[in-house]
């Protein structure tokens, strides 16, 4: 179906303000001419546009200067040139004129950046061996988890987390976006997980994990499962501190208050210390006991039921 003629001089409006062409009346024009190919009599099209006969010379003159048409005299005549060619003309001269506007701009401020750094002195500073990240908001809690291929967890000790409880509270009442939950449950598809807990930790987070594994996630609502590549949980009887090492890359340890309140983490991508790190979580890992093993020959804890789910809730504490 033909557009409104109103909506088709809008069209116009916009292509020819992209070109800088602000004379009153070339829309009309060109549509007209769009319509008729061809136009013979001027005072015609003068009346029918309303416009005066010394506005149609002078709209006619911009678009010739712009090859949108051409003059034939004797007698005169105005056609129109082919749309299409002579447009696309048009709009790739002005893309080039954008570009290179936009190239000079941008050597302009590199250069005043290079001249900002020479005149100061200013040297680039050594990146701190350490870095610590605060686990402020849903992203933050999950940190260990935005990895590329796997994660090992070490919780030795069992510490309060408030951001869990309020995690929890947000799944519970959907408050976490849909895009965060997405990116969170495409990246820990990727990971293998690897968890060391302590027999001491396990026994203190039972109640933690029961919680957890009740609480359903929901991306545009419809619940979801949240599910590793692989995940492995052993338990071990030796006392060790707690750390994470990702993708065999960043060692992060938990930082605490006075009040055993986690904090946050300190991160270092130093390779000789996450080494030493990975050699130690594969040794505690290596004489620790798979947890449904540990479950089956522990008097104490015989009767505890830890589904996959529920596994992953013990990485996540």
């Amino acid at each position: 179906m033909e557009q409104s003629r109103d909506k088709r001089l809008l069209i116009l409006d916009k292509l020819f303000q992209m070109l800088d062409v602000k004379k009153k009346g070339i829309s009309l024009m060109y549509d007209y001419l769009l319509e008729h190919q061809i136009i013979e009599d001027l005072e015609v099209v003068s009346k029918t546009l309303k416009l005066t006969l010394k506005r149609v010379y002078k709209i006619l003159a911009e678009l010739r200067d712009l090859n949108l048409c051409q003059t034939i005299d004797r007698p005169m005549k105005i056609s129109i040139l082919d749309p299409q060619a002579a447009w696309e003309r048009l709009i790739n001269i002005k893309i080039q004129v954008l570009k290179d506007e936009l190239n000079e701009k941008i050597g302009v401020t590199e250069k005043s950046l290079e001249e900002f750094f020479a005149s100061y002195n200013i040297q680039k500073m050594q990146k701190s061996p350490v870095e610590f990240i605060r686990y402020e908001g849903f992203e933050f809690v999950f940190y260990a988890f935005w990895g590329e291929r796997s994660v090992c967890i070490a919780n030795g000790i069992k510490y309060f987390n408030p951001g869990l409880k309020k995690i929890i509270e947000e799944l519970e009442n959907n408050r976490v976006s849909d895009q965060i939950l997405e990116h969170l449950r495409d990246t820990i598809r990727k990971l293998e997980i690897k968890i060391l807990i302590s027999v001491d930790a396990l026994r203190e987070s039972i109640a933690e994990v029961q919680t957890f594994t009740h609480v359903k996630i929901k991306i545009r609502g419809e619940t979801v499962k949240i599910v590793p590549r692989s995940i492995e949980v052993r338990v071990a009887r030796e006392s060790f501190s707690n750390f994470t090492i990702r993708d065999d890359e960043m060692l992060m340890q938990p930082a605490f208050d006075p009040s055993n309140h986690l904090l946050g983490c300190f991160i270092s991508s130093q390779k000789e210390i996450v080494q030493i790190f990975r050699d130690k979580f594969e040794s505690l890992f290596k004489n620790a006991k798979p947890l449904a093993e540990f479950l089956l020959t522990s008097e104490e804890f015989k009767n505890l039921d830890i589904t996959a789910g529920a596994s992953f809730a013990l990485a996540s504490l």
